[in-house]
């Protein structure tokens, strides 16, 4: 057993600030020892009343072995840290698409003649009609070609060119145009690929990360002198 007051005085010594890191790292390439330059400098350190203590009992097995738990240990609170933001930042993103969504999922549950996808973009019908004739009689005629084609009487571009409160004002060429819905997708597309690449990049990020943790028998071997021996 290390007596007591070699203990006292080998734990007020064992501090990274009072020790020489110019010896050790002097020691390691000397002896190609990781651990034994170390304990020469902690027993310097600890003075010659009590540095004969400082390896007493302990094996170099023992210290690496430690050394192997410090460092997994350091691993595991690290990547259950990286889990916990994860899981935090999916939920609040999930929490907000689907707040944010409900108005849309409603709209998508509105009725619509089946395969009259015009309808879908009537609104802009409407606008674009409203320029000269005003909104109000826009939406009164627009609103008729959308109930006429709902109930099944003809699909809505159809109603639209064979309607004279529509056709006066806009030509054949402008309607395909305006009933186009990929005319209407405006930033969607480049904010989707710009997204998708943003996520791909944190991915990786993240990926380098945890390849930065060094879990290795070689690193772990020195995690009491890893600080020490770094510049």
């Amino acid at each position: 057993m290390v007596p007591p007051d070699a203990a006292a005085a080998i734990a007020a010594a064992a501090r990274l600030e009072g020790l020489d890191k110019g010896r050790i790292r002097a020691g390691i390439a000397a002896t190609g020892h990781p651990l034994m330059p170390l304990i020469t400098e902690l027993t310097r350190v600890v003075g010659e009343d009590y540095g004969g203590w400082v390896h007493w009992g302990a094996t170099t097995q023992n210290i690496t072995q430690t050394g192997d738990a410090l460092l997994l240990r350091d691993a595991h609170r690290r990547l259950l840290a990286l889990l916990a933001l994860l899981a935090g930042s999916g939920g609040k993103i999930g929490r907000e698409l689907y707040s944010l969504m409900q108005t849309e999922y409603g709209e998508v549950l509105e009725p619509a003649a089946p395969g009259d996808v015009g309808l879908i973009v009537s609104e802009a019908v409407m606008l674009a009609l409203g320029k000269v004739i005003g909104r109000q009689e826009a939406h009164s005629v627009v609103s008729e070609a959308a109930h006429r084609a709902a109930a099944g009487e003809s699909t809505f571009a159809g109603l639209l060119e064979s309607d004279p409160r529509v056709t006066t004002y806009l030509t054949a060429g402008d309607l395909v145009a305006l009933l186009d819905p990929t005319r209407h997708l405006g930033l969607s597309a480049p904010l989707a690929r710009a997204g998708a690449g943003r996520a791909r990049a944190a991915v990786q990020d993240i990926g380098s990360d945890q390849g930065s943790w060094d879990v290795s028998p070689a690193a772990s071997t020195s995690a009491c002198t890893s600080v020490i021996s770094s510049p």
